[in-house]
Formats: C-alpha cells, structure tokens, sequence
C-alpha cells in the first residue's frame, strides 16, 4: 500500500495495483503519511497540527492528537514517530497516541524518520543537515553535521 498526500489536505490510500482504497481530508495541507507494519494503521499529518490515525481498512478516524506541523511519520510495531518543522520529534504510543517521548533534534525540519528493524533504535534527518541515531529513550547515540 502507498499514501499519497497533497497540497489540498486530501489523503488516498493506493493498493499494489494502484486502485483507490479511500480518500479523506484533514483539512490543511497533507505533508506526510505511514502505514503501520501490520498494515492496519494509517498515520497522517501536516499543517493540521495534528497526527491523525486512521483506519487503513475504512479512512475511518480512529485517534488524533496535537503535535504541530508534521514534517515526517515513521512507524515501528506500537510506536510511531512524529517529526516536525521545527525540529521536534515525539515518539507515541499507537494505541492512545500518548507522547513515550519528545525532543528537539533539529534546528529545522526532522524530514525523514526511520525506526531500525527491531524497533530500539530511530534514525532522524533534518533539513539543517543534521542525521543522528537515537535510541528507544530519546538519548543521542550519535549526531553529525552533513
């Protein structure tokens, strides 16, 4: 599956094969969109200022909660990061979207999130250059400048 969002705050849902499975709007500009690993979870967000979670079955809202203009979204089995515009970064819990942890790892946006396979560590990249590795408490494993 594939989310594709837009400019107009329109969220789609695609199959494999590229058919439709819903559409919804969440108002303001859509920036970023995850799938959970078991593919039952949609995440979106943008200048909403909210990370929504959705029913990938249905596009039925399940759950949202406040956040800022999301700049990025990454899941990881009953986690998912959340990256902002400026430089924000919480991870939630799936279930409740209750913050595990938050900090600020970037002087601009966190545009790219990335968990490791097993979940513990979560890789960040900002539009200031900075990439790091943080581990499942939010502590710093390691941080360069590009």
């Amino acid at each position: 599956m594939l989310v594709c969002c837009e400019d107009s705050g329109r969220i789609s849902l695609l199959s494999e094969l590229g058919s439709i499975l819903f559409e919804v709007e969440i108002g303001d500009r859509a920036l970023a969109g995850s799938i959970s690993t078991d593919g039952k979870l949609v995440a979106v967000g943008g200048y909403s200022k909210k990370v929504t979670l959705l029913d990938a079955s249905s596009g039925k809202v399940l759950i949202e909660a406040d956040f800022g203009v999301v700049k990025s979204l990454c899941f990881s089995g009953a986690l998912l990061a959340a990256g902002g515009k400026h430089g924000e970064l919480t991870v939630f819990d799936v279930s409740s979207l209750t913050p595990r942890w938050n900090c600020h790892r970037s002087a601009c946006s966190v545009k790219e999130l990335c968990f490791s396979p097993d979940g513990s560590y979560l890789a960040f990249c900002g539009t200031d250059h900075k990439i790091g590795l943080l581990d499942e408490g939010g502590n710093t494993i390691w941080e360069l400048d590009t």
